[in-house]
């Protein structure tokens, strides 16, 4: 029953399917290695729209093909319209031969003398990568029908930010790319974080793991109420409120707030695998859209490293937050601090503060400015890198004291429903 599967996938091409496709499956999913080189033949075949027979796949294979196992093959009658049901048991079967593999490997950690929760999170990870049915690589022949179907529908990859003049620099927040935001303190990098996670949820319906390293989990939660109430966070945390401001608070919360689908942690001494393991806690529980980390400077570095200097830890973390987002196939968003130096000038890549690799590891660097004489009210995103994008800079409005940033030709924030 093992191969059964995998030789009806095949015998669904010969019988006129496609199998670019087909999606989760290359040649090493299959557990005859005969099997798996008549499929990768297959899907070159169709890359090169060439339709794939006896004939074309015995070429294209040369010295590799076996004509009688083919042969076989051919004289399967199966119908086409079953591949993706058996693509899917093929899959499957793939995974639990790579659990069986891991099941090793976790006894060996469990007998060894490693610290308990490194062979945990070990564990975690080596379950998480085979239970999820992932292709590791493709061709542009197998690229190429998605990309002109996307282009001929018109549809949009990845996600528009709150701020529609962003979007025309940016494109948007796209998957597997990392976004840095910095800023020097006190300007609103967390604000414009907060803004961005609510638009995440709200707008998109994605779930967002947000990890704080600067303040508490209730703390933050008191500055998205704040945005969403329109009442001075000051005012909720001296709960000295009007009946008009509580009748406020349990409106918004009955309308939405609690609904947001924002996963917060605060937990102390952050490292780039317990953020990875908290993303895949969030991740299980469907439509993880976003990874916004509070911020870079903050966190821990690997153990057992502890004589390097500090650019070097922070390059360990975005170069970590960069495979995480390739990992997850999502953006993942990094505040960064810029550094105090000519505080009142307008900021560049070179203010990026213990910058190590974070410039070259980041797709779009954004840098948020207080525009000065502007009473701390007008701020600047500048777009200071943009792959496949164009720089150019934001003119944004903080509303600080209900931890918001708008554009300054929309409506002010409470003037209308937060959720609309």
């Amino acid at each position: 029953m093992t191969t059964t599967h995998e030789k009806n996938l095949i015998a669904s091409v010969l019988n006129g399917a496609n199998p670019l496709n087909v999606t989760g499956i290359n040649h090493r999913s299959f557990y005859d290695q005969r099997d798996g080189d008549i499929w990768q033949a297959m899907v070159q075949l169709a890359g090169q729209r060439v339709t794939p027979d006896q004939a074309s796949i015995t070429s294209q294979l040369g010295k590799q093909a076996d004509p009688e196992h083919l042969a076989t093959l051919v004289d399967k009658t199966i119908n086409p319209a079953n591949t993706e049901y058996h693509a899917k048991k093929v899959a499957e079967a793939h995974s639990r031969r790579q659990l069986v593999d891991i099941a090793y490997r976790i006894q060996a950690g469990a007998d060894s003398d490693r610290p308990y929760n490194d062979v945990i999170e070990e564990a975690r990870k080596l379950l998480d990568e085979a239970v999820t049915v992932r292709q590791t690589t493709r061709t542009l022949a197998e690229i190429y029908p998605t990309l002109v179907e996307n282009i001929r529908s018109g549809v949009q990859t990845g996600y528009s930010t709150p701020w529609a003049d962003l979007d025309r620099f940016i494109v948007g927040f796209q998957p597997g790319r990392l976004y840095t935001l910095a800023a020097r303190p006190g300007v609103g990098k967390t604000i414009a974080a907060q803004d961005i996670a609510t638009h995440m949820s709200k707008r998109h319906n994605k779930r967002v793991y947000f990890s704080t390293l600067e303040m508490s989990d209730e703390e933050l939660g008191l500055r998205f109420l704040s945005s969403a109430s329109g009442i001075d966070s000051k005012k909720l945390q001296t709960g000295r409120l009007t009946p008009e401001q509580w009748a406020k608070i349990d409106r918004e919360g009955e309308r939405g707030f609690i609904d947001l689908k924002i996963d917060i942690c605060s937990t102390p001494s952050q490292t780039i695998e317990t953020i990875r393991s908290g993303a895949r806690d969030t991740a299980r529980k469907g439509d993880l859209g976003m990874i916004i980390v509070d911020y870079l400077q903050l966190m821990e570095g690997a153990k057992g490293k502890q004589d390097r200097n500090r650019a070097e830890v922070v390059s360990e973390f975005s170069r970590g937050l960069k495979n995480m987002a390739q990992e997850f196939h999502i953006p993942v968003l990094a505040l960064s601090q810029l550094n105090r130096s000519a505080a009142d000038q307008k900021p560049t890549l070179a203010n990026l503060r213990e910058s190590g690799s974070i410039e070259q590891d980041s797709d779009v660097v954004m840098l948020l400015h207080d525009v000065p004489e502007s009473h701390d009210s007008e701020v600047n995103l500048i777009v200071a890198k943009a792959r496949n994008g164009s720089l150019g800079t934001v003119e944004l409005v903080k509303y600080g004291y209900y931890s918001s940033l708008r554009e300054p030709h929309t409506q002010h924030p409470y003037t209308q429903h937060w959720y609309d």
